[in-house]
């Protein structure tokens, strides 16, 4: 599982790459801090899967969901929120995101990227 991370924490996306890397579950083959990254960085590395945060400095996880759902249809966009932010995650699914998680649960990320899914 090809996996690009888009969080402006450069803490938190060194976190995930050491998470995904340890648990075999996936490959880290990019990351960006900013929403109008995400797009060019989808069609640079090519990732089946997307981990997004939603507070980003330039626009939100949200919009950035839907430019590349638009763009990129088969990639999986996960949104990552605040621990409670039904609103959030109720946004990010509209938006065309495939799973929403808490930030806090990189236990359960880690086992949603080890689940088998169908090609696209």
């Amino acid at each position: 599982m090809r996996v690009l991370v888009v969080d402006r924490s450069s803490g938190f996306r060194d976190l995930v790459r050491r998470a995904v890397t340890e648990s075999g579950h996936g490959e880290i083959v990019g990351h960006v801090a900013r929403a109008e990254e995400a797009t060019s960085a989808v069609a640079e590395h090519r990732p089946d899967v997307v981990l997004m945060a939603r507070s980003l400095p330039d626009h939100d996880g949200v919009w950035a969901t839907r430019q590349i759902k638009v763009l990129f249809p088969h990639v999986d966009v996960v949104a990552l929120t605040a621990a409670g932010d039904g609103a959030a995650g109720e946004a990010f699914m509209a938006a065309g995101a495939t799973a929403r998680f808490d930030k806090e649960d990189l236990p359960g990320v880690l086992r949603w990227l080890a689940e088998e899914r169908p090609p696209p």
